[in-house]
Order: structure tokens, then C-alpha cells, then sequence
């Protein structure tokens, strides 16, 4: 009996633990983003600035349905590993960006990411404490809008320390940390849930 509750514990850890590096990212861009264009990009004007920011929620949007319907058919770790991976490229993409098309394609990534991401953790964690799903989302959703704040702050801090551009090689590597930590530590949890 103890270990299977260590098991589900360690399984739930890891789960919170990449949805608060996700929430990291996040935090970083949404921070950022607007900064970015019009200092970086040198975009001024104040529609195409905001619609930066918009169009990370709007492809998160637009995604979650489609990733919770493929997470049934292939399983909720690929959803969890392709979400990080898209992410760590959008955030790439930015610090490498050289036009507003470019900071455009990373923000999709990382919103499409951030949507498939989401989905599969939500997902996993609901299946890994079927009896305490209020607990679980209430976790999830600590994870995901803690990282998201902190990572405000911390993209804060490095833009200042090291320029505009480097936050977002840092949102790179957390979504690459979090897509090696998905697929090596944690299991597939729709086969448990079926």
C-alpha cells in the first residue's frame, strides 16, 4: 500500500514540476513579449504589440481541443513531451527573431505548446488521483500560474542583467528540461485511467 501511494506521489511531483516549468515560460513571455517587439523589433505600434500577446492565447485556445482528443488516441506523455518541445523551439524562435514575423511564429509556438502542454498534465493529473480531482486541479493550477509569476520576475531580472533577448534562451531550456523530465520520468497515465 505505501509504495503505490509513493508511486502515485512521485508521479504527481513530476507532473507539477514540468507544469511549473511551462508556467515559467509563460511567465517569461507574456512578461516580455511586448517589451521585446517594440525594443528589440522596433515595432511601434501599439495593435501589433498587443496582438503578440494575443496570439499566444488564441493558438492555446485554438489547441486545447485538439490535443485533449489526440492525447485519448496516443496517450497523455507524448501530448506532454510535443507540448514541451514546441514551446522550447517558440522560445528559441523569439530570441532568435529578427522580424515581427518572426517574434509571431514563437509566440505560436509557444501557445500551441502551452496548449498541448496543459491538456496532457490536466489530463494526467485528474487520471493519477481519480478521487481527489478537486486537490489535483487545485495543484495543477498552482503549478502552472506559480511558475507563470515567477517566471514574470525572473524574465525581469535576466532582461535587465543580460539584455532582452537572453530570457527567452532561458524559456528554451526550461521547456527542454521539462520535455526530458516528461519522457523519462513520468508514465503513461490513460492506460492506468482505462
Amino acid at each position: 500500500m505505501g509504495s503505490k501511494r509513493d508511486g502515485i506521489i512521485f508521479i504527481v511531483a513530476c507532473l507539477l514540476i514540468i507544469e511549473f516549468m511551462s508556467g515559467l515560460g509563460w511567465g517569461i513571455h507574456r512578461g516580455l513579449s511586448s517589451l521585446f517587439t517594440r525594443e528589440v523589433l522596433l515595432v511601434t505600434s501599439f495593435t501589433r504589440i498587443g496582438f503578440v500577446v494575443s496570439v499566444f492565447g488564441l493558438t492555446k485556445a485554438l489547441t486545447n481541443l485538439g490535443f485533449g482528443s489526440l492525447s485519448d488516441k496516443i496517450g497523455r506523455k507524448p501530448v506532454i513531451v510535443l507540448g514541451m518541445i514546441l514551446s522550447g523551439l517558440g522560445g528559441a524562435a523569439i530570441a532568435l527573431a529578427k522580424s515581427y514575423s518572426g517574434m509571431l511564429l514563437g509566440t505560436a509556438l509557444i501557445g500551441v505548446g502551452g496548449g498541448s502542454t496543459f491538456v496532457g498534465i490536466m489530463v494526467s493529473m485528474t487520471e493519477t488521483l481519480p478521487s481527489r480531482i478537486g486537490l489535483a486541479m487545485g495543484l495543477f493550477e498552482l503549478a502552472a500560474y506559480g511558475g507563470s509569476s515567477l517566471g514574470t520576475a525572473l524574465g525581469g531580472y535576466l532582461a535587465v542583467a543580460h539584455g532582452l533577448r537572453y530570457p527567452f534562451y532561458v524559456l528554451a531550456f526550461f521547456s527542454v528540461a521539462g520535455a526530458a523530465a516528461a519522457f523519462s520520468l513520468t508514465p503513461e497515465t490513460a492506460s492506468a485511467a482505462r
